[in-house]
């Protein structure tokens, strides 16, 4: 929150406390979830394509005829 000093006309309506400023809402929030989401999709692409196996020699043999991970 940001906090903005307060018109002639709002102090008027003040009762039983002095109030010098009032809270107004920022946009940083927004701001975070925006970007959080941007990021979010970013991965979501990059996790979608399945990586290239590397394997060194003799490692396909041992891959294909195994029976258990």
């Amino acid at each position: 929150m940001l906090t903005e000093k307060l018109t002639p006309e709002e102090k008027t309506k003040l009762t039983y406390t002095k109030r010098l400023q009032m809270h107004k809402p920022y946009d940083a929030l927004e701001r975070f979830v925006t970007k959080i989401k941007k990021k979010l999709a970013n991965i979501q692409e990059n996790l979608s394509v399945p990586a290239e196996m590397i394997m060194a020699p003799g490692d396909s043999k041992v891959y294909n005829e195994a029976t258990e991970c």
